[in-house]
């Protein structure tokens, strides 16, 4: 390190003119010490030549690790032409392989296929061009004239929505066009930039343009947000006259302070009334937050009813649970709160998350009974079974239960209770005396009927089926009896028979295939908010839209991976010494893993913006800070630090920050007062009415 900072001269204190500037200068100084210290700790902890011989010492390891790869892939590759299999990568590269050949010099030229088709087709068309990847930019080359003096390929798309990084899209290659393209009609290239948005409000397109003018860059999203790129009005909504009722309005950002338990309980007593005690875990916060703000779009507030316009009717109309759809990055561990929460709040929900159907309650409850009638020696199952409507066992019973015996099987006990071996209330003993008959009967009538079958009369003999149908998403518990059902009409179609065997076979299907999804019950017109994934969306619009979780930290863990690989650089591994027993992080690693951090927070960039854009009508915007004073206090010191150049917050504040929620509130900060036009901010505190600031 060769960069030595000597200790600041000591100035009294009737000397200092301005203690401010000597704060900000102190803590600039502080900065660059703690950078500097960060780059020597991470980068430069080795010599040039050390370095550089890490790099030669690794390259065996990598170079046979490779071979290694490639073997693997090749005997992938047999086993799938075994059994006749292509995935949509096989497609890809068959194709390439057909369009392709070499020249005397090995070099790659068309292949008599490839010339055929640049003559064949008229003109090639690529929609979503910014999601293209390297393979099918090469088979675009191939079986198009895009390269002679009379190109025949149009491409359309929005660099701004490329989110499929993780599947290797390139938004490089449109990006590379679109700097290079005149706008002008002369010569073989042009580029056309259409401006309008025929989806969204001038409310919607006004925050939208506001946030991304100020955080998207080259340097983070990848291209430069100007006038040129903003969104401008296209679409057309009638103007509301009518007094009582409500349509449009700015951006809303909700955010939940959660400053300790404290902060928990408080919210908890100003979103739902519950108990102070009570301590609910952040995603259930903002799902109550959600909850209540969608129930006040369907609430008359001050004489006015909120109103959304019907391109149908031409004409206004009250809200609709279809009309409101909740976004999330990422839906795992989320959307099944969110059900949950909603769901009590009696808000009809729907999320296909493509998991949750073994975790469901209603198959978790008829599996339990199927697992019970073939081996009534199980207690977990057991328990499950009493506990539910289908017996209808209190917890207190269950507890009197287990106390008159402490060591045997529920089943024993319950069978010692029906044997009149213990004496217990009259209630209990009904019950008792009704689940060993009910095992008996079933028992005895899956000797003889197939397992489908069976499984059917189980669903009507409980009355089970339609009390699911009763509960909340009634119809989409049901639908998903329905599939354990059919799974059941499969397995009889097999060699194996019995109920024993279509609980492990049922077992194995979770354990090789995962968690399915729940059964898809959903039509276009179900009158239900819907969850997704903001991948998903794209593509998507709805009236008003929530976007949640952008208080949820950027995924940033495969940073942390002993080899790093990139497209360009290549491999970044650590470099392993057997002989010292130890490892450190190679020069190319850091120098990878910089780029793909970078990367990686421009696609997060690009998300943010597809999230965004998918309102017509509102859009509401919620997360939580685990400690808003302390983060707005160091923001502001920031804001203070690191002046807009150009309209723009500086790229090094943007790489700072690692969540949505902080890109926004970075733009609220250095725009306070122009955020009065396009964003609300509402603060949740401990025991403090709402903040609401425009």
């Amino acid at each position: 390190n060769g960069v030595v900072f000597t200790k600041l001269k000591t100035v009294r204190k009737s000397a200092v003119a301005d203690e401010n500037a000597q704060e900000t200068v102190k803590s600039i100084r502080d900065a660059v010490k703690k950078k500097i210290k960060s780059l020597t700790e991470d980068s430069f902890t080795l010599t040039p030549e050390e370095s550089l011989q890490g790099i030669k010492d690794v390259y065996p390891y990598m170079k046979e690790l490779s071979r290694i790869t490639l073997d693997l892939l090749n005997k992938f590759n047999e086993k799938k032409r075994e059994k006749n299999l292509l995935d949509f990568n096989d497609l890809e590269h068959l194709c390439l392989k057909i369009l392709i050949d070499r020249d005397e010099n090995n070099n790659i030229i068309p292949s008599s296929v490839a010339e055929h088709f640049k003559e064949f087709f008229d003109e090639v068309l690529v929609d979503e061009y910014q999601d293209s990847n390297n393979v099918q930019e090469t088979i675009i080359d191939l079986v198009s004239r895009k390269n002679s003096d009379n190109p025949n390929v149009f491409m359309v798309g929005d660099v701004k929505q490329s989110i499929y990084r993780f599947r290797q899209a390139k938004p490089e290659l449109f990006l590379d066009k679109y700097n290079r393209y005149p706008l002008v009609s002369s010569g073989r290239e042009r580029k056309i930039q259409l401006y309008k948005n025929f989806r969204s409000r001038d409310e919607v397109l006004g925050g939208v343009n506001f946030i991304f003018k100020m955080v998207m860059s080259n340097v983070v999203g990848e291209l430069e947000y100007t006038d040129d790129e903003a969104l401008h009005l296209g679409a057309a909504f009638l103007e509301n006259n009518d007094e009582d009722s409500e349509v449009g309005g700015n951006i809303e950002l909700h955010m939940i302070d959660k400053s300790g338990n404290e902060a928990e309980e408080g919210v908890e007593e100003e979103l739902q009334e519950s108990e102070e005690e009570e301590v609910v875990d952040a995603i259930s916060l903002e799902a109550k937050l959600v909850s209540k703000r969608i129930k006040e779009l369907f609430e008359t507030k001050d004489g006015k009813r909120f109103k959304v316009f019907d391109k149908e009717t031409k004409a206004y109309r009250d809200v609709k649970y279809k009309d409101i759809v909740i976004l999330l990055r990422a839906t795992k561990n989320w959307s099944e709160i969110f059900l949950d929460e909603l769901g009590a709040e009696g808000i009809p929900v729907y999320a296909d998350t493509g998991s949750g159907y073994f975790e469901s309650i209603e198959i978790r409850t008829i599996m339990s009974l199927l697992k019970i009638i073939d081996n009534p020696l199980q207690d977990v199952p057991m328990i499950a079974v009493l506990k539910s409507p289908i017996m209808g066992f209190t917890a207190e019973e269950l507890s009197e239960i287990r106390l008159l015996n402490k060591e045997r099987y529920f089943y024993e006990i319950i069978k010692d209770i029906y044997d009149d071996e213990y004496e217990v209330s009259d209630t209990l003993k009904a019950k008792c005396n009704k689940v060993i008959s009910d095992l008996d009967k079933w028992r005895n009538k899956t000797i003889y009927t197939p397992i489908d079958e069976f499984i059917w009369y189980l669903y009507m003999d409980t009355a089970y089926y339609g009390y699911v149908g009763a509960m909340p998403n009634g119809t989409l518990r049901q639908a998903n009896l329905k599939i354990l059902f059919q799974r059941a009409k499969q397995y009889e179609s097999t060699s194996f028979k019995g109920l024993f065997n279509f609980i492990t076979f049922i077992n194995k299907l979770r354990k090789s295939s995962g968690d399915m999804g729940s059964a898809k019950i959903l039509g276009e017109h179900e009158d239900v908010v819907r969850i997704m994934s903001i991948h998903k969306s794209k593509g998507l619009e709805f009236p008003i839209v929530f976007t949640c979780g952008m208080g949820k930290q950027f995924n940033l863990m495969d940073l942390n991976s002993s080899i790093l690989f990139h497209e360009e650089l290549g491999f970044g591994p650590d470099f392993v010494n057997l002989k010292n027993r130890n490892s450190y992080s190679t020069l190319a690693k850091e120098a990878i893993k910089k780029r793909i951090r970078l990367e990686t927070l421009s696609e997060e960039m690009r998300i943010l913006y597809v999230a965004l854009t998918r309102a017509k009508e509102k859009l509401i915007i919620t997360g939580i800070k685990n400690d808003y004073q302390k983060d707005f206090f160091k923001m502001s010191e920031q804001v203070e630090r690191y002046i807009k150049k150009d309209g723009k917050i500086n790229t090094i504040l943007i790489k700072k920050y690692k969540k949505y929620l902080d890109w926004i509130l970075l733009v609220y900060e250095y725009e306070k007062e122009k955020n009065k036009n396009c964003m609300l901010l509402n603060i949740y505190k401990k025991k403090e009415e709402r903040i609401d600031k425009k």
